[in-house]
């Protein structure tokens, strides 16, 4: 099976309604199981849980939005008991470092995001927490204890699926950054004129 697009999704119920239709009622999932970092390739290779060869040839949209849990990547007519067979994305959880940092905390967040960066460590947007901005990003040793020197923020160790859309991510040519007269970064798209 060649895959040149992500259909939709499983976890959307509207797209699951659709896709009971177009197959005439009941199907069963056959899962690619990727790693967080696999979900971000342009072309790959896999095999399903069930035995069926699946190439992924997404292109540049899949270094920019990724393989999220759930996604369709297509669909065969006659699978085990007779039904349907949906091909789907299913990430695998990993061992993360999730970092807590207080929302008002403006050097701790700086060097929480810093040092991260400086390690070319991925980073990712975690759930929310009142009071607190939450980060993760693969764990990591070295990382974990420069973390844990930081004043203020709580470092701990979890497992957790980290998706593609929740990765922060930027590119030079969609955003430039300079400092403002009172020392505060400002973001502007690339191009733009001076503020």
């Amino acid at each position: 099976m060649l895959c040149s697009e992500i259909l939709g999704n499983l976890n959307d119920p509207s797209y699951e309604i659709v896709l009971r239709r177009r197959l005439g009622g009941a199907f069963t999932v056959d899962a690619v199981v990727l790693d967080w970092d696999e979900a971000r390739r342009r072309v790959m290779r896999a095999t399903t849980e069930g035995g069926i060869d699946v190439g992924v040839r997404l292109g540049d949209a899949g270094l920019a939005t990724g393989l999220a849990d759930g996604d369709v990547l297509g669909t065969v007519e006659a699978g085990p008991g007779g039904l349907p067979t949906v091909v789907a994305v299913r990430l695998r959880s990993a061992e993360v470092l999730k970092v807590e940092v207080p929302a008002g905390n403006a050097d701790a967040i700086a060097r929480t995001a810093w040092e991260i960066g400086n390690m070319h460590a991925p980073l990712f947007h975690g759930d929310a927490v009142p009071g607190a901005l939450v980060l993760l990003t693969p764990c990591n040793q070295p990382l974990e204890r420069v973390l844990a020197g930081i004043d203020g923020i709580r470092v701990t160790r979890e497992r957790a699926t980290l998706e593609p859309a929740a990765r922060f991510r930027t590119r030079v040519v969609d955003v430039m950054v300079r400092r403002a007269p009172d020392m505060k970064v400002v973001r502007r798209p690339a191009g733009g004129g001076r503020r």
